[in-house]
């Protein structure tokens, strides 16, 4: 509830001068907050009196009340305590510049522009400063649109009441308190904080790289990430397949510092993402390549290995196998190696996927003699062990029709051959 000051009928008031408030009214006196309680009848006093420090920031006012005082006698007082209130023509009381709202703190990402607003009215000829308030101390910025620091990203303009500090191509160090403040005695002032966040990177010198294991090995790997708030860090293989911990503990995605994988086998090879975000975007990722060593194994796919050919014919044998890293792949005829020296065959070795270690390995041979059939063999050999495949080229059969000539009649008969008949004679 507002209380007038109660006016004595004895003093000629003019004009009248009415301070409304509630009591009581916590203020600021030369930078310290005091009650100022009410105005005693006769003579007319201001009782001031030391508050605690628990309203930093009240706003400036007074509360006078049950007392007899005019014009001169209020203006007295006031200039006694250093408090300056000015004469409101509707008989109140003004009482100088008021914040009109707080200032609204802003987060912005590194690299960007910041804005603090300051909304002042009854502002007169009393002047609005920011002030950066730094662990060094205290570094005036701004006094009205007047630039005082010589940080060319640092400008202030007035928009209506507004009075508003722009910084440009924020870093870090740009994080902290900034005052809004008035000159008045006691300097008014409001404070508001621009907090600057920092997207994620990931430090390649301390974070795992790419790594070759032997199958059957532990292996660890570790994503160190920076930014502000600290990034959290999510793992994930980059084909979609599980993340693969032991023999039966498998998930989509793992969330820390370290991906830990026991006892790895073959099917751990491949691509692992560690992806970091901190809600300030843009995520990252790091790509770290794991290959798994192992020894060759062949892959029969349901064939036989026995392979027909017409003497004069081409065969190809093919051998798919998985082994990491290959060495050495050599075909052998019986006891015989066989090289791509030899004009009448061909030896072609490719990879088909390489992060499972798919090989397939094609012998193309033009056989020539009888001697070219028989037994062939693919072996495949690391470091870890060896392997091999055998083949068996056999001739094939051939249907032979014989049609007799000048005869109605006609007849056919099978049999194996080495080659195709040329000619046929009967008798």
């Amino acid at each position: 509830m507002l209380t007038p000051g109660r006016i004595s009928s004895e003093l000629q008031l003019t004009p009248r001068f009415t301070i409304y408030s509630e009591l009581p009214t916590w203020v600021l006196r030369e930078g310290t907050v005091t009650q100022i309680t009410r105005c005693t009848p006769d003579p007319p006093q201001t009782h001031v009196t030391e508050a605690p420090n628990t309203h930093p920031g009240a706003l400036p006012c007074l509360s006078v009340s049950y007392g007899y005082f005019n014009t001169t006698q209020v203006r007295s007082r006031l200039d006694a305590h250093k408090m300056h209130l000015r004469h409101n023509p509707d008989g109140g009381v003004d009482e100088g510049p008021r914040f009109v709202t707080p200032i609204e703190n802003v987060t912005v990402s590194v690299g960007r522009d910041a804005r603090l607003s300051c909304v002042v009215e009854n502002l007169s000829s009393f002047k609005v400063a920011w002030i950066y308030k730094g662990t060094g101390g205290r570094t005036v910025l701004t006094v009205a649109t007047q630039v005082i620091t010589k940080n060319p990203r640092i400008s202030a303009t007035q928009e209506a009441q507004a009075w508003v500090l722009t910084i440009t191509n924020l870093t870090k160090k740009d994080q902290g308190v900034y005052m809004c403040q008035v000159n008045t005695k006691p300097v008014r002032k409001q404070l508001g904080f621009i907090r600057v966040v920092v997207p994620p990177t990931i430090e390649d010198t301390t974070s795992s790289s790419d790594m070759t294991v032997n199958e059957g090995s532990d292996v660890v790997m570790t994503c160190d990430a920076r930014g502000d708030p600290q990034p959290a860090i999510r793992w994930v293989r980059e084909d979609g397949r599980r993340l693969t911990f032991n023999t039966s503990s498998a998930v989509d995605e793992h969330m820390g510092r370290t991906l830990s994988l026991g006892a790895v086998g073959r099917n751990s090879s491949g691509a692992y993402l560690c992806i970091a975000t901190n809600g300030v975007p843009p995520s990252v990722s790091k790509r770290i390549l794991l290959n798994v060593n192992f020894p060759p194994v062949m892959l029969q796919e349901g064939s036989s290995g026995r392979v027909g050919v017409a003497l004069e014919g081409v065969v190809s044998l093919e051998c798919r196998f998985q082994v990491r890293p290959l060495t050495e792949v050599h075909w052998f005829h019986g006891p015989r190696e066989l090289t791509p020296s030899d004009n009448s065959l061909t030896i072609t070795t490719t990879s088909l996927d390489e992060d499972s270690g798919l090989w397939r390995s094609v012998l193309s041979v033009q056989v020539q003699r009888t001697r070219d059939f028989g037994q062939y063999r693919c072996s495949v050999r690391n470091p870890l062990g060896a392997n091999e495949r055998t083949f068996h080229v056999i001739g094939k059969m051939h249907l032979i029709l014989i049609i007799r000539p000048s005869s109605p009649s006609s007849f056919m008969f099978t049999r194996h051959s080495y080659s195709a008949y040329s000619h046929l004679s009967l008798k």
